[in-house]
């Protein structure tokens, strides 16, 4: 293996790769004991990225001992349609997956930090789909109605209802009675 004492830079003009490593193991491998082990940067804006994996598995894989494997930022504006991490399933795949084990963790989580947007968005048909069940610590909105608030009201009508309903029967009792008193008949 070459080692280098000194930084090794390489400067190409036009549309060459300035640095290309084949191996049957890695092929680049960048290790650092206080910084980052590998880093991209790019100033296209027609698809040219900092970083690119691909592979026939796995294009990227991050793996974090005290933190996140994978992050990602964007300081982009808010009309620009970007995300700090974007999935995209083509060919049938799903667009972003979790899993999680630890008890209480969530596989997939979302954090609005100013409460000013949603934690999480979906737009489908349908926008979501559960399997198991649902908590909701919050109010539940359906097309603008608060559904407990709406539950709540409907059960006080069918409790008014239930009384209704038991004092017609005691009155058609009392009719039924008037009109074929005991013994006749």
């Amino acid at each position: 293996m070459v080692e280098f004492n000194e930084p090794m830079v390489c400067t190409t003009n036009g549309d060459t790769t300035a640095f290309k490593a084949t191996a049957k193991g890695t092929g680049v491998w960048g290790e650092s004991k206080t910084w980052m082990g590998v880093f991209g940067y790019s100033e296209s804006t027609s698809g040219g990225h900092g970083v690119k994996g691909e592979a026939v598995g796995t294009g990227v894989a991050g793996v974090g001992k005290t933190w996140l494997g994978v992050y990602g930022e964007t300081q982009a504006p808010a009309n620009a349609g970007a995300a700090g991490v974007w999935g995209d399933g083509k060919n049938g795949g799903d667009g972003v997956k979790g899993l999680a084990n630890g008890p209480g963790k969530a596989a997939v989580a979302g954090f609005h930090l100013s409460n000013t947007g949603p934690g999480v968005f979906g737009k489908g048909k349908p926008a979501g789909r559960f399997e198991g069940d649902v908590e909701v610590t919050g109010n539940l909105t359906v097309q603008n109605t608060d559904l407990l608030a709406r539950i709540t009201q409907l059960e006080g009508r069918v409790t008014a209802l239930e009384s209704m309903v038991g004092d017609l029967q005691q009155t058609v009792a009392g009719l039924l009675t008037l009109s074929h008193p005991q013994g006749s008949g």
